[in-house]
């Protein structure tokens, strides 16, 4: 056998074998990549909720009254479309906290938990779709099961993730550190709203209104459970006791006393408050939720913190899409539009003097001073916020439920500042813009505090 034989054949088996040593470990994910990328994807898309709430220009010729009158009905119709939006933002907060638990128990994962999470996030970027959707066709039945739906599949690849992951404990921790109450209860958590979200999807045939105050379950679940009134959580524990699960603890409290004896058997003549001891921590260990431990509390601000980050950078940019370039009209009313095409060569294939128009597209620039104003205030605003934001994650050592919904009831306000920056530009004259613009401002800092 030739040299070049033996060089081809020795190269294909290195690569064989490299081949068949590659099959042996399975492809392990990053759980951490996971949680940013989908804080960026529901930060982007609680923003995009406020994208929509356009400031309609006023049509020209009308007097103070009829100003007045049209401003009135603008504020109207926006303070259903902000409540509207708070409910939305809610509704996602409540994703964005069972996803935080989740990827919290989850320390590591194969491509089936990066799909169902991939799933998660496409219906999460859906949202502002839907929503505004039912801002534009609030009465029509497809509507409604377009929003409702698209919640319901948003829960379902969440919970199909959830159980995935913890079928036979795949890759969550063991039962020492997540306890299989603490699996029922967050399996019983993220079935809540799908289920209320799918019942929505058949009252909305009959009337659009009671699948509304239906919905309103959901995010009243969230705000209850922040004020530590968890119903889940307390009807949970009442089944349990019924059933008499409290004899699972015990015996699983006596094991590792039993244990704890063999280990160390010369301790067993003055075990009483070791034992005590060692059963009261096991009980508090187990009955208070896994993401309140100690361990995890760097996690949850660290997520809180990129989370919040990602809102600050967004609102930022939002603020120059606000701005309009001025539009320019001749003596006749006709708006004047300077594009480079072939009619702005000359017939001997020279460019137009690059002065003309410059007069009125100076006047143009200086007429929308009001932007100028709305933007740098805004955005000096907004960096104020961020920073004293800083300061608070800095000296914060935990976060609970309460802290977290606080904290995205903020996020939401910042949000909404573009909206606010851009009505005032518009309308500076108005005392009402001005109103509008320093409630949310108001509303920030009220959060903040």
């Amino acid at each position: 056998m030739s040299d070049t034989t033996l060089a081809k054949t020795s190269e294909k088996k290195t690569w064989s074998s490299f081949f068949a040593k590659k099959r042996h470990f399975p492809f392990v994910i990053d759980v951490l990549r996971i949680g940013y990328i989908s804080d960026a994807v529901i930060a982007i898309a609680i923003t995009l909720l406020v994208v929509d709430i356009t400031v309609p220009h006023h049509p020209k010729g009308m007097d103070e009254a009829k100003l007045d009158n049209f401003i009135s009905d603008f504020l109207q119709k926006t303070i259903w479309y902000i409540g509207s939006y708070y409910f939305v933002v809610i509704t996602l907060f409540g994703y964005w906290l069972k996803h935080l638990w989740i990827f919290i128990a989850v320390k590591e994962g194969d491509s089936t938990v990066s799909l169902f999470n991939t799933a998660f996030l496409l219906f999460i970027s859906f949202t502002p779709f839907a929503f505004k959707i039912a801002r534009l066709y609030l009465t029509q039945y497809y509507t409604w099961m377009i929003v409702f739906g698209s919640l319901t599949c948003t829960g379902l690849s969440l919970l199909f993730l959830w159980l995935y992951a913890t079928f036979r404990r795949k890759w969550v921790q063991g039962e020492k550190h997540l306890p299989s109450e603490t699996i029922h209860t967050l399996t019983l958590t993220l079935l809540f709203p799908i289920l209320i979200h799918a019942l929505c999807i058949g009252l909305a045939a009959a009337n659009f209104i009671v699948p509304i105050v239906v919905a309103c379950l959901v995010p009243l679940y969230y705000i209850l459970a922040a004020l530590r009134l968890d119903i889940i959580d307390f009807t949970y524990k009442a089944v349990s006791k019924c059933f008499k699960r409290k004899d699972a603890d015990i015996s699983y409290a006596n094991e590792e006393l039993a244990q704890l004896d063999l280990d160390h058997p010369e301790h067993h003549d003055e075990n009483d408050e070791a034992h005590k001891g060692h059963d009261e921590y096991i009980d508090k260990d187990r009955r208070h939720p896994f993401w309140d431990k100690t361990h995890f509390h760097h996690e949850v601000l660290e997520r809180m913190a990129m989370f919040s980050d990602g809102i600050f950078a967004i609102v930022i940019t939002i603020l120059v899409l606000e701005m309009r370039p001025p539009h320019m009209k001749d003596a006749n009313g006709k708006e004047i539009k300077h594009e480079l095409t072939l009619d702005s060569w000359g017939a001997n294939g020279t460019v137009t003097s690059p002065w003309q128009g410059n007069y009125e597209l100076g006047k143009g620039l200086a007429y929308i001073w009001p932007e100028y104003v709305s933007f740098l205030t805004s955005v000096v605003l907004v960096a104020s916020f961020w920073k004293h934001h800083m300061a608070c994650m800095q000296g914060l050592r935990k976060a609970n439920k309460l802290v977290l919904l606080v904290n995205i009831m903020f996020m939401a306000t910042i949000a909404l500042i573009p909206f606010g920056s851009n009505f005032l530009s518009m309308y500076h004259d108005r005392t009402r813009s001005a109103v509008v613009y320093n409630s949310i401002l108001l509303a920030s800092g009220m959060f903040q505090l």
